[in-house]
């Protein structure tokens, strides 16, 4: 299986965590339908790479370890909905620290001369795809996600849709 790209996120979600974004979107697909993502796969993109050489992989995985990882505190709690059939739960308030964050991020990897999706980076947790945008949402709810590292994860297309295989964790 070819690697498809690579995708830095923040990953840190506690099992309780985890099981609150669960039941999330168990309230939220029967308003959307759609194929909900599934729980392990839930994160927030700092930057999506694509295919990066296996012979850079060496450099990235150093260029990473780099950068500070600051201790956020995303409060979790509004909903959305993007074409073609995304919807999202993103932090309720911007997060200075978490935008700083992305920004070093893509700086670093300027820097080091490797390509990534350049367009704005917005903080959000993809639920569930192939969604239609809801008549009503269901009553928002408040989660605190204590993020203290973020991954290098491979994404790979598969028959169940797309398989993340993590590669390095920096804190």
């Amino acid at each position: 299986m070819r690697d498809d790209g690579y995708t830095a996120f923040p990953r840190l979600i506690t099992p309780a965590l985890r099981a609150q974004l669960a039941d999330l979107v168990a309230r939220l697909q029967p308003h959307t339908g759609g194929r909900c993502t599934p729980p392990d796969h839930l994160h927030l993109t700092l930057a999506f790479l694509g295919p990066v050489p296996v012979e850079r992989m060496a450099e990235l995985q150093a260029a990473l370890a780099e950068l500070p990882v600051p201790t956020l505190r995303l409060a979790l709690g509004e909903w959305g909905f993007w074409l073609p059939g995304i919807a999202w739960l993103a932090p309720r308030q911007p997060c200075d620290a978490l935008m700083a964050l992305a920004v070093g991020l893509r700086d670093l990897l300027d820097e080091h001369g490797f390509r990534f999706d350049r367009k704005a980076f917005r903080p959000h947790i993809t639920l569930i795809r192939r969604a239609r945008r809801p008549a009503a949402w269901p009553a928002p709810a408040q989660l605190i996600w204590m993020v203290r590292e973020f991954c290098l994860f491979a994404s790979q297309p598969g028959p169940q849709g797309v398989q993340y295989r993590e590669l390095a964790r920096f804190a």
